[in-house]
């Protein structure tokens, strides 16, 4: 069995995000299939960094981890490569209410991500946990609102529950290139706990009192990968919706970085982007490519309006979220204005209501 590729420290690994895909063939199953991901609709470039684990967030709680990634949402994940297996161990940061929130997640049972030889047909399941814990205030008051009572601490509990089958291989096609790939059907369930704190008093379970599925989003997450032979990470990862299968995400780790992966740094515009849009509630807006310094990120409505603002502080790649639950439905503008007021970029919003 060849030894796959894994990615060394200072190493970038070059994703296209779609977080509306259409037009993607990713159903197939059986032998000798075609896989389409070609028609992306709003693919945008992104990097995963390799860091040390001297450099990492949760050194002291990984001590057993020899490969940290850091994604472009700002997750740190955990990873022990044992010969030709590789497992998650963890992560630092998980998202609540679309809420990036600085915690440590650490899984009882490390994570299988892929075991070679895959053949057709190959079925496995795994099933782990994470205790997390930490401090109220990371999260938005409009979340604090509706707990049961005025606390300190949050903890959640969850039980994760994988499932994996082989169910189909032959060609991925972006554009004119193709790769031989295997796909992987990944059906994911997961039980949630919600706990309160005040003080140092005992935990108080509120699960009951919470709408776990705003939270934490769906309990069943249906996934399809596709790996090669030569690739200890999935070449590209598909989400479907739990209800219809219909493509709510895809991730696609560009050729010319698959089998090399690239030390230099990526030219590219600068760029701000809103998802989800249509928003409901939280809107997240990524900067890309800017030069150190101060910016604003600005709202106006269809008339011109200035209805929100913001000032950031850049350093490199970040996330910032808004509350745009309190917006009128309808069109707006969102604009990224740097230190001179001169307005870089303009791009269109949508705000819905549920």
């Amino acid at each position: 069995m060849a030894q796959y590729a894994i990615p060394d420290i200072g190493d970038s690994m070059f994703c296209l995000v779609d977080r509306i895909p259409q037009n993607v063939m990713i159903d197939e199953e059986g032998e000798q299939s075609l896989y389409d991901v070609s028609l992306m609709r709003a693919p945008f470039l992104r990097s995963k960094a390799v860091i040390s684990l001297e450099n990492s967030s949760a050194r002291n709680h990984f001590e057993d981890a020899n490969l940290v990634v850091k994604s472009y949402d700002n997750r740190e994940i955990y990873y022990r490569r044992d010969g030709n297996l590789l497992y998650k161990l963890g992560e630092y940061g998980f998202f609540m209410n679309n809420r990036f929130v600085p915690a440590i997640v650490r899984f009882s049972e490390p994570i299988p991500i892929a075991q070679y030889p895959l053949r057709l047909g190959n079925r496995r399941e795994s099933s782990s946990s994470a205790s997390v814990i930490f401090p109220v205030q990371y999260l938005h008051t409009t979340i604090q609102s509706q707990f049961p009572i005025v606390a300190d601490s949050v903890r959640v509990d969850f039980e994760i529950k994988d499932f994996w089958d082989i169910d189909g291989s032959g060609s991925l096609k972006y554009v004119i290139t193709y790769d031989d790939v295997v796909r992987q059907f990944h059906r994911r369930e997961f039980k949630y706990e919600f706990f309160l704190r005040v003080g140092d008093k005992p935990w108080q379970n509120f699960t009951s009192y919470m709408d776990l599925v705003k939270l934490f989003g769906p309990s069943t997450v249906y996934n399809i990968n596709f790996f090669s032979e030569e690739l200890a990470l999935p070449i590209s990862s598909v989400e479907v919706n739990s209800l219809d299968r219909e493509p709510v995400f895809l991730e696609y780790h560009v050729r010319e970085h698959l089998n090399r992966y690239n030390r230099e740094p990526v030219v590219s515009e600068p760029d701000i982007y809103a998802f989800p849009n249509p928003a409901f509630s939280v809107l997240n807006v990524e900067l890309n490519n800017l030069k150190p310094g101060k910016y604003k990120v600005i709202i106006y409505d269809i008339l011109g309006r200035e209805k929100y603002r913001t000032s950031v502080d850049y350093i490199s790649d970040k996330t910032i979220q808004i509350e745009v639950g309190n917006f009128e439905k309808g069109p707006y503008l969102y604009a990224l204005v740097d230190s001179y007021g001169r307005r870089m970029i303009t791009k269109r919003l949508t705000v819905m209501k549920p």
